[in-house]
């Protein structure tokens, strides 16, 4: 069974790249008979990848411990919901359930969208199937969820962490992948729309259900996360946020931005550039997430242990996908244009691009979080002896901590830039021109009450020593 699993993610991968290149090339080529080869060698990918999991589940049921990840997800004693739940339970098995669950979802959206965007439908099939290859890849050269013992087999296996044998853990991650898995389908049909060129707005009529179905399930997978912190981890009278969390936490702030965002779009034509930035950068923030929870960057109960090789594949991978989705934004510029302007900041408009500015500045303060400086940096840029430390990672033997001084630092850059970035793209040039000529003599008049309140506090303070 062990090598025929094997064999089925090496075959599997071939179809990917073959559903990919055939789908690329029918497009360019305008021959249909290629692009429906194509798009029937992607719903195979569906079916092989159903065989392989019904593999893997049969060997945790069967208790077949000569497969290193059943023999170190279950035992003999394990109740039957958690042997089939231990599918997901390491880090092999979620990968596998990730190609799974987004070959399944996959070829829903196509087949549901396949007559009414035939143009796009090529290069959605092309970028679904790059990123299954890419976890496929994953699979066949570090995490083989089918690799064997090369001497004798145990008799018994080590069964699963016993923090992770609960009905709400059992369930958590599924949600999550749902979530996760499903906003690969907006950014598929986003990107398609930047290379083919049709960039009205049909194709956010097909990806809405698609994120609101992703947001339902990653606000569910919180929730449940939130529960199984609460009642395993004994944090006390209070909840407290298990760090691995913030995996999911930051593309539920983009996608929720997204789904107020597009509404202005779709109403008045507005933030095209905007709403196709944030699809990106959700689908980038998932498999950041993905990334964060098996790299060892955050330590968990529920992550996946200290992975660097596997860290740099995530990494190189988000780059790849990075530089060549913005390339399109930028090469897509003009045809992204805004057909209406913002009227005025006191608008439906305007308080929308607030609610995006306010969701995308708690995504940047999250991230921050992740990525924080050593406590050396803090103390130079605050000027302290010492700082009060909120939080800590451990990282390759260094402590990265998060403290107040750098807090205050994130928030404003993050409101900073976030307030620009907004401005840019809601804006024509004359309209930044004359907010800049109205918000200026403002700020000096506030800059210079300011000095005037210092300057004369500092002569009463003066005043007082010397009659002291």
């Amino acid at each position: 069974m062990a090598v025929l699993g094997s064999y089925l993610l090496l075959f599997t991968f071939m179809v990917a790249a073959y559903a990919a290149a055939a789908s690329v090339a029918g497009a360019r080529r305008r021959n249909t008979r290629l692009i429906e080869s194509g798009i029937g060698a992607f719903y195979l990918v569906a079916a092989l990848m159903t065989v392989a999991s019904g593999i893997i589940i049969y060997a945790f049921v069967a208790g077949d411990y000569s497969i290193r990840y059943v023999q170190r997800y279950s035992d003999s004693v394990q109740p039957l919901f958690y042997k089939i739940t231990s599918y997901w339970g390491g880090l092999d098995g979620s990968v596998m359930f990730w190609v799974f669950l987004l070959s399944l979802f996959g070829s829903v959206a196509v087949r549901v969208n396949r007559e009414r965007h035939r143009e796009l439908m090529p290069y959605v099939v092309a970028v679904i199937s790059a990123v299954e290859m890419f976890f496929l890849f994953l699979m066949i050269i570090h995490n083989n969820p089918f690799e064997t013992y090369l001497t004798q087999a145990p008799t018994d296996g080590r069964g699963l962490n016993p923090l992770l044998q609960n009905f709400y853990m059992a369930i958590h991650p599924p949600t999550m992948y749902l979530g996760f898995v499903g906003l690969t389908i907006p950014f598929a049909f986003g990107l398609a729309a930047l290379i083919t060129g049709h960039l009205d707005d049909s194709w956010l009529r097909a990806v809405r259900r698609w994120t609101m179905f992703s947001w339902f399930f990653l606000s569910f997978g919180l929730t449940l996360g939130m529960i199984w912190a609460y009642e395993e981890l004994g944090w006390g009278g209070f909840w407290g946020w298990d760090p691995v969390e913030n995996a999911g936490l930051l593309p539920w702030f983009t996608a929720t931005a997204f789904l107020h965002s597009v509404m202005v779009q779709e109403r008045r034509g507005m933030l095209r550039v905007w709403n196709v930035t944030l699809v990106i950068i959700t689908f980038l923030l998932t498999i950041f997430g993905t990334f964060m929870t098996r790299s060892g960057v955050v330590q968990s109960v529920h992550a996946f242990g200290d992975d660097p090789a596997l860290a740099r594949l995530f990494l190189s991978f988000m780059a790849v996908v990075a530089l060549f989705s913005f390339g399109w934004v930028i090469y897509r510029l003009p045809l992204l244009q805004a057909r209406h302007e913002l009227d005025s900041w006191v608008s439906r408009e305007a308080a929308f691009l607030a609610n995006n500015w306010i969701l995308l500045f708690s995504a940047f303060f999250v991230l921050f979080g992740f990525l924080a400086i050593g406590a050396s940096t803090t103390q130079g840029w605050s000027g302290l002896d010492s700082v009060h430390v909120l939080a800590s990672i451990d990282i390759g033997g260094r402590t990265l901590i998060v403290s107040e001084p750098l807090l205050r630092v994130a928030g404003f850059l993050g409101a900073f830039s976030g307030m620009y970035f907004t401005v840019l793209l809601a804006t024509d040039d004359t309209y930044r021109g004359e907010f800049a000529d109205d918000v200026a003599p403002q700020l000096r008049q506030a800059l210079a009450v300011r000095l005037a309140y210092l300057d004369h506090r500092s002569t009463d303070t003066a005043a007082d020593a010397d009659a002291g």
